[in-house]
């Protein structure tokens, strides 16, 4: 029997596809959650229960959402990497100074993942959260961390998820993403202009150690209109630079 079809192994996989299903709605109904695996509702039902009793899955009513057991390991799983400790004061240092929201983020399996963030007092409400995953291609910060990585393993990133487009702005173009990964490397600063959402735009740069190991990136976001090029030269790069310096200095206790 191929291993992948063994009973264990497809039912573990069910319980993961069943618990990406409802993040990615945040919350839904059993009925919802079979028609989107082409599964029998006994099954997930089954499936469920046994997730509620774990405290992995909760309900209201006929809806599930997630449980604060995943949010426990999810903690566990962030303080793993150095980079929160010696990146998290930072970040909420720098909103306060420049009054925009910050984020810091790693590479994970190709992908990138928000890894902590600083909320400023003026900043707009997005879809953007803790732990969510993301493509590198048109975030700031991802294209900080794409453009200190070997291009090697960068193509293997492309052939992986490809250059989908998430706004009008997205660069979708290999030949364009590597041309701007070679300014970003020259610059220091990594850009997102209207490529995530539009409306918004952000500033990135990466954290590195001093073997040119990458570690993550940081980046500043918020509406395009605060973030015209003249700001951004006057106030936000040196800011923003100058904290990826300050957290690089901190990992070398680590």
């Amino acid at each position: 029997m191929d291993r992948d079809h063994r009973p264990g192994i497809k039912s573990t996989q069910t319980v993961f596809a069943i618990l990406d299903v409802i993040s990615e709605t945040e919350g839904c109904r059993l009925t919802d959650i079979a028609n989107e695996l082409e599964m029998s509702k006994s099954t997930v039902h089954d499936h469920l229960a046994s997730l509620r009793d774990g405290g992995f899955v909760n309900r209201s009513g006929d809806e599930y959402t997630l449980g604060l057991k995943l949010f426990d390991y999810g903690i566990q799983a962030r303080n793993q990497w150095d980079i929160f400790d010696a990146a998290e004061p930072k970040i909420e240092e720098l909103a306060a100074s420049v009054g925009e929201r910050t984020w810091c983020f790693v590479e994970y399996d190709h992908r990138l993942v928000y890894l902590c963030g600083a909320a400023a007092a003026t900043q707009v409400k997005t879809p953007h959260r803790l732990g969510r995953h993301a493509y590198l291609h048109h975030l700031a910060g991802g294209k900080a961390m794409l453009a200190h990585f070997p291009e090697e393993y960068v193509r293997e990133i492309i052939d992986e998820h490809g250059l989908p487009p998430v706004t009008e702005n997205t660069i979708t173009d290999e030949d364009e993403l590597f041309e701007e990964l070679e300014e970003i490397r020259r610059t220091g600063i990594a850009y997102n202009d209207e490529e995530a959402m539009i409306g918004l735009r952000a500033i990135g740069t990466v954290i590195k150690s001093v073997d040119d190991e990458v570690y993550g990136s940081i980046a500043l976001s918020g509406p395009a209109n605060r973030f015209s090029e003249d700001r951004i030269e006057a106030e936000l790069r040196e800011p923003l630079l100058g904290t990826a310096n300050e957290i690089e200095l901190n990992l070398r206790n680590f």
